[in-house]
């Protein structure tokens, strides 16, 4: 029985879908130009305004957490999660309006469908606040529990210590917090649940937000599995569509760009027609998408209201969604709308692929930093893995540095040397005469057994004319202090002009500068909350997962460069180089050259040509 309820829902949301094309796939295109020029660029300056403070940006590390959890924080979150959610409420209101018009016998054009979310702006934002704020007050308890099972089963340990030793400690904390995310997950899709409903009874019923959210409340009571299942269903469809669609054309492209021959005269007008296609079908995916949730909330919201007696819905649509049988077709729209619909879509998208075409860069301007040295195939942080690095033809050797308790800045990750030498002290404790006796190579291979922990000064007389050093400060306690060590080293041995330095402290890199202005920093961002490129660096080293496009562009604007870690696939670093970073940090840049040589002695027909299948595959 239930099955052929919600086979009967799937009939009446396509038919509807096809009656109502029209106004439908309009509306979500005024409100694609709205969100381009007017949403969009509120939302990113509302970001960018609350990310800072007192002329001082709120990007750091260590200090992400503590910004989130201050009050400032806060009114981030909520300010930021409420515009994005009256922009998602936006899209999906109109069409709430014309399916339910539609349902009535009333269609609704597009234009009027604008005009009546304009009009309840001021209660979608109020729903939307309200919304974002009770996902926020849920989130605070788990959010502590995490904390709470992270330091009673966690901190206490490295994390690499933890899969090496294979406590149970670790088993027991990952339980706890699997446990705790399932009941996360439970409780904040229940509330989105509510956030469905309450939406359409604002809209369509014309309630105030409090009204709305009771009535929700009552309508959903008995029935919240049963209707749940079927919003999660639907989610799942709607997240695997555009990935399945855009696998699929993916698939096409590469099988295009595999055949075609790399003569300029046939790249560039095959190349724009398939960018234009591709940006095309994006665009339809996405209307698909949000047209159909909105038609089967819609749907979902007149049943509810009808199993519930509502004498108005039952003789609003009685007629049209009980009596009638289940329509085998659905009208068209009238051909000459869609017609020039199309053709106005296909101006765009070509202009836009054309826009996209005229950014590549036909040459690669790439610098190649070999992480912690060859790391993979030399142990990290030392003298074999950077004699290695010069051997693959980095441009730089990433090496970390701490100091020894007696004041020696020598080459460490981690804050102890457990890991690469067994040995359960921190770096901090001990002398450079207890740390030069250890062997750091001997875990990585038996061949090099006995390399030691080098000094930053051997490490520079290593790479002298040969490499430069990107030289990353690790800091927790002393931040100053080795930066002092640091920037005396590189004076002593001649190497300002040939090394960089790096920190995840902006204390440290400051007083770098105030050392020895001539020596480039660059501000390592695994976290970031704010502008990145506004920081006051020569270039910024960021985490693979957090490059953009984007970003790169802003960096530029603002004078900096972009280097990248760590990226160690080849397909990874094709997409990276394409995207257009300065550096890419690997630890195989053996490979990373062989990618770049190949590169270079491609034409620039050759070289369009692989830098669009990278975009387009991408």
């Amino acid at each position: 029985m239930r099955a052929r309820w919600l086979y009967r829902l799937i009939r009446r949301v396509f038919f509807d879908l096809g009656k109502s094309l029209w106004p439908l796939l309009l509306y979500d295109s005024i409100v694609a130009v709205l969100s381009f020029f007017v949403l969009s660029p509120v939302l990113s300056w509302a970001a960018s305004s609350m990310a800072s403070s007192d002329g001082r940006l709120s990007i750091t590390n260590g200090e992400v957490l503590s910004f989130l959890f201050s009050f400032r924080g806060v009114l981030f979150v909520l300010l930021v999660g409420s515009l994005t959610a009256v922009s998602l409420y936006i899209k999906h209101a109109g069409m709430i309006l014309i399916a339910w018009e539609a349902l009535a016998g009333r269609p609704m054009g597009a234009l009027r469908a604008v005009r009546a979310v304009v009009r309840r702006l001021p209660g979608l934002t109020l729903l939307g606040s309200y919304h974002v704020a009770a996902h926020v007050l849920l989130l605070a308890p788990f959010s502590v529990l995490g904390v709470l099972v992270y330091r009673l089963a966690f901190s206490s340990m490295r994390v690499y210590f933890l899969f090496l030793e294979n406590p149970v400690a670790r088993w027991v904390g990952l339980a706890v917090v699997s446990l705790v995310v399932a009941a996360a997950v439970v409780v904040h899709g229940a509330v989105y649940l509510h956030w469905v409903f309450s939406l359409p009874a604002l809209l369509v019923d014309d309630r105030s937000v409090v009204s709305a959210l009771a009535y929700t409340h009552g309508l959903l009571k008995g029935t919240r599995r049963r209707i749940g299942a079927v919003v999660l269903v639907l989610w799942m469809a709607i997240i695997l569509f555009p990935f399945a669609l855009a696998q699929g054309y993916h698939g096409l492209g590469g099988r295009v760009f595999a055949r075609l021959p790399e003569e300029h005269r046939l790249v560039l007008p095959v190349v724009l027609t398939l960018m234009a296609s591709y940006l095309a079908m994006s665009f339809l995916a996405e209307f698909l998408t949000v047209s159909v949730s909105s038609l089967t909330i819609t749907h979902l919201y007149a049943h509810l209201r009808r199993a519930r007696g509502d004498e108005k819905v039952e003789e609003m649509f009685d007629s049209q969604v009980a009596a009638l049988p289940m329509p085998h077709g659905a009208p068209s729209p009238h051909p000459r709308r869609i017609v020039v619909f199309l053709l106005l879509g296909a101006v765009v998208a070509v202009s836009v692929a054309a826009g996209i075409l005229s950014e590549f860069e036909l040459r690669d301007n790439v610098k190649i930093t070999a992480h912690r040295g060859s790391s993979f195939r030399a142990p990290e942080n030392t003298l074999a893995a950077i004699r290695q690095a010069i051997e693959d033809g980095a441009d730089y050797a990433e090496v970390d540095v701490r100091l020894t308790a007696d004041g020696y800045v020598v080459l460490l990750h981690d804050q102890d040397l457990y890991r690469v030498a067994g040995v359960k002290k921190n770096l901090s404790d001990m002398t450079y005469a207890q740390v030069r006796t250890l062997d750091v190579g001997g875990w990585f291979s038996p061949q090099f057994r006995g390399e030691g922990v080098p000094l930053l000064s051997e490490a520079v007389a290593t790479a002298k004319g040969r490499i430069g050093l990107n030289v990353e400060l690790k800091v927790e306690n002393a931040p100053r202090r080795l930066a002092e060590r640091v920037v005396q080293v590189l004076h002593e041995h001649d190497a300002v002009a040939e090394c960089v330095v790096s920190s995840t402290s902006l204390e440290a890199l400051e007083h770098v500068r105030t050392l020895d202005p001539r020596i480039r920093r660059g501000y390592i961002v695994v976290q970031s909350i704010g502008e990145m490129a506004a920081l006051d660096v020569d270039f910024l080293s960021v985490s693979a997962r957090l490059v953009t496009p984007g970003l790169i562009d802003a960096a530029r604007a603002a004078g900096k460069e972009v280097h990248v870690w760590s990226v160690n696939r080849p397909r990874t670093m094709v997409k990276f180089i394409d995207m257009g970073v300065d550096n890419l940090i690997t630890g195989v840049p053996a490979t990373a050259r062989g990618l770049l040589d190949e590169r270079a002695a491609l034409s620039s027909e050759e070289l369009l040509f692989l830098k669009v299948r990278s975009w387009f595959l991408r």
